[in-house]
């Protein structure tokens, strides 16, 4: 093919894993990412890094017109369908309006992997508003580790078109509303933000999907709900990025470690699989420098210096080093991890029976990586405590699963509350409980900063409790604090386990603290006792008087 794409675009740092190409990439029209470079240059005035452009080139290689043709023949004699796969194929290489790249992707998913602080959260961001505002698909999600992350995606996007007059034009129409939020362009697309869960995206048909920080995904729940809604669509693409994961990122590692055994095997021709990954050589000292140049590209573009790197370096343990700065797998994230309550003490409150109640609130929380379900009720105890228990449901339980299960749990204890979080993965919940007659309260953003801080008091002054779980051992033990831009706690991150349960057991002490129901006590009254009464003594007179005569 004479030149590579890399050395045609001078990339300094090349990738250790790169699914290679079977056609020219230098040429215009063996790539939609030539348009998407000229796009980001043109409209939103960004030239792209020399890895970002290798990246973006490769991953939206198009099939030429034979080689589509000859898949498509294949195809339709497998399902004896006639030419009908042909027809469609050939329909993709007409020229189209506006000098739009026409064609059949190669790939339908792509995976992008480097380390932190490269800037593939701009190289998304500009794939994403190209797909949408550029290439007019009429259907996008964009998803990340929860729905808070990927909503906060959706607000940079949408701050981001305001500000740039040739797309604000095209866009249509804007909502804001909790769990209804999407874009609308004047071309007919429309996205949306939506947390990867178990049932996510489920009766939808998307033309793009985008998945950021794969490696947060613990089970294939999530996964499988959203990718499977771009397989209807011809040149249905998913983006997904990560940095490396460990033992516990299943999804992104048995996708990884199959697209990097199809390049090491020379098995590429057919696969939909586009793998490109920056990493450290495994073989290689994490203290080594040729190590931090081959998991971070953007050495030398002025983002990025050697300098930093080892800052992180001296600051971080190897384990937390190794993945987010050098991109490599490791067993596990234990060294990095500081419970939020040290357990030995969260131990010191176990209690083995429930005390006796009259006030209760019920919280429910969803994993935004796996869907899985926690509901934890709270019990006013003696003293104005709190004793917090997991409620006895299957943590795996479906939408309404969880709605019958929550709806029976309220009959039964009558809670002064039911709290969920309408800006957690939980918010999907909102809707249907309320059509059962369970009316639901959610803190606002200034109520949630305040959450862990009075739980940590509570804690302080002895006056939570709970049950003897293992349930609070393991997420205690795998969580920390997240934060916001300015450093207060706004819930919880994970290391390997989502803390939905650690997350419900502060909201539902939130929830009885401000919405238990004050019944009113009335002093008793005694009926006074009859008391003696005491005569003056009598006044000695000098004289008797006149009745006495």
């Amino acid at each position: 093919m004479g030149v590579s794409l890399a050395e045609f675009l001078g990339v300094k740092i090349p990738p250790r894993y790169i699914t290679p190409p079977l056609r020219d990439l230098t040429q215009p029209d063996a790539s939609w990412g030539h348009d998407c470079i000229k796009w980001a240059r043109e409209v939103r005035k960004i030239e792209l890094d020399d890895w970002q452009q290798l990246a973006v080139i490769s991953m939206l290689e198009v099939l030429t017109f034979d080689e589509a043709m000859r898949r498509a023949a294949e195809e339709d004699r497998a399902q004896q369908s006639g030419t009908r796969t042909q027809q469609a194929y050939a329909a993709l290489y007409q020229p189209r309006r506006y000098g739009l790249p026409n064609g059949k992707l190669r790939f339908s998913l792509s995976l992008t992997l480097l380390s932190r602080q490269q800037g593939k959260t701009l190289l998304s961001k500009i794939v994403i508003e190209w797909f949408l505002f550029r290439m007019r698909v009429s259907e996008m999600m964009i998803s990340a580790q929860d729905y808070n992350h990927a909503n906060k995606l959706f607000e940079e996007i949408r701050d981001e078109v305001d500000l740039i007059p040739a797309l604000r034009k095209k866009q249509a129409k804007i909502s804001n509303n909790n769990g209804n939020k999407y874009i609308k362009s004047t071309a007919g697309g429309h996205m949306r933000p939506i947390g990867v869960i178990k049932g996510a995206g489920r009766g939808a048909t998307n033309e793009f999907l985008y998945l950021d920080e794969l490696r947060e995904q613990s089970s294939w729940g999530g996964w499988n709900s959203l990718s499977s809604t771009t397989i209807a669509v011809l040149n249905g693409f998913i983006l997904a990025t990560s940095n490396a994961g460990d033992a516990d990122a299943v999804v992104l590692n048995e996708i990884q470690d199959k697209a990097q055994e199809a390049i090491d095997q020379g098995r590429t021709e057919h696969t939909s699989t586009f793998l490109i990954e920056w990493s450290a050589d495994p073989v290689l000292d994490y203290r080594d420098e040729r190590a931090w140049r081959q998991g971070n590209p953007s050495l030398g573009t002025g983002r990025l210096t050697m300098d930093s790197l080892r800052g992180e370096m001296e600051t971080k343990s190897e384990s937390a080093f190794r993945t987010e700065n050098l991109c490599q797998r490791v067993d596990k994230l234990v060294d990095a991890i500081t419970p939020v309550i040290p357990i030995s003490e969260w131990d010191v409150f176990g209690r083995a029976q429930k005390p006796k109640f009259d006030s209760s609130s019920v919280c429910v929380e969803v994993s935004p990586v796996d869907g899985q379900t926690r509901v934890v009720v709270n019990v006013r105890t003696k003293g104005n405590g709190h004793f917090l228990s997991v409620a006895p449901f299957e943590s795996d339980m479906s939408i309404d699963e969880t709605v019958t299960a929550v709806k029976s749990l309220v009959d039964q204890i009558d809670p002064d509350v039911v709290v969920v979080d309408k800006k957690s993965a939980a918010h999907v919940l909102i809707e249907p409980l309320s059509r059962v007659g369970v009316e639901t309260q959610s803190p606002d953003y200034a109520s949630m900063l305040q959450t862990w801080t009075d739980f940590e008091r509570y804690f302080a002054e002895g006056k939570i409790f709970h049950e003897q779980s293992q349930v609070w051992a393991d997420e205690l033990s795998t969580s920390k604090l997240r934060m916001d831009t300015k450093g207060q706690v706004i819930g919880f991150d994970r290391y390997f386990n989502h803390p939905q349960a650690l997350q419900a057991a502060v909201l539902a002490v939130w929830g009885l603290t401000k919405f238990e129901v004050k019944i009113p006590t009335f002093k008793k009254v005694e009926p006074e006792e009859r008391k003696q009464m005491i005569l003056p003594r009598a006044v000695k007179l000098d004289r008797r008087p006149v009745w006495a005569s």
